[in-house]
């Protein structure tokens, strides 16, 4: 079993970019070559619930070529 990786980002959003945007080029390289990475919805932007913060992020890394699986799912 290989070692798990972590990558942990203190916010999603910066100035008026996408979620995650200003990471861009971090979260694909320490990503790269990663099948599934676990999505923790700790934050909940809005208010909206993990849910719904989990599938717009899946959306945001989607753009990326990466595929998220929610904790909460």
């Amino acid at each position: 079993m290989p070692a798990p990786n972590l990558l942990l980002v203190s916010s999603s959003r910066f100035r008026d970019l996408p979620a995650f945007a200003h990471a861009e080029a971090e979260i694909k390289a320490h990503f790269q070559g990663v099948p599934e990475i676990c999505f923790i919805p700790y934050a909940d932007p809005g208010g909206a619930g993990q849910a719904a913060y989990t599938e717009k992020i899946k959306t945001q890394f989607a753009a990326m070529g990466l595929s998220i699986r929610g904790l909460n799912e």
